[in-house]
Parts: structure tokens; sequence; C-alpha cells
């Protein structure tokens, strides 16, 4: 629990430092881009983490081969990924809505 917060908020400061860089520059595209591509990136990382990519027969495989404490640590990452992704897409869509 304690990681997702942390990285839900690190995702929230990335997105006030993306802000402040789009204020600097006094354009909103620079914060669409910005924002859109981290969100996507981080969410692209999160799914390639959890193996939502795979096809059932692929993850079934993983299952029996791999170590338990690698899978924690696969799904831990994939979720703060996502966490991290969250914030950046939240002000990609409304900055997007706004402008």
């Amino acid at each position: 629990m304690k990681k997702s917060i942390t990285s839900f908020l690190s995702g929230v400061v990335l997105s006030i430092l993306f802000g402040l860089i789009a204020l600097v520059f006094d354009d909103a595209t620079i914060l669409l881009q910005l924002t859109g591509w981290s969100g996507a990136i981080t969410l692209g990382l999160a799914m390639v983490f959890s193996g939502a990519l795979l096809s059932g027969d692929r993850m079934r495989a993983n299952t029996y081969s791999e170590q338990v404490d690698d899978r924690k640590t696969r799904i831990n990452l994939s979720g703060i990924m996502l966490y991290l992704s969250v914030p950046n897409l939240i002000v990609f869509v409304v900055t997007y809505y706004l402008s």
C-alpha cells in the first residue's frame, strides 16, 4: 500500500513538473506531449510487466516456471508503473478537453 501511494504521488509531482515546464514555455501542447507520452509509456510498461499482453498458454507456462519472489516483484513493479501513469493520463485528458 505504501509503494502505491508513493508512486501515485510521484506521478502527481511529475505532472506538476510538466505543468511548470508548459507554463514557462507558455504552450499547452508541451503539457499534452509530456503527460501523454509519459502516461502511455508507463502504462505500456505496466502491461508488459503484468503479462497482460501474453496469451493464456504463455501465462500458464510462466506461472509454473517462474519463482514466487520473481512473480511478486514483477507484479509489484507493474502496480508501481500503473499508479505512476494515472496522474499523467488524467492531466492529459483534462488538458486535451479544456484546450
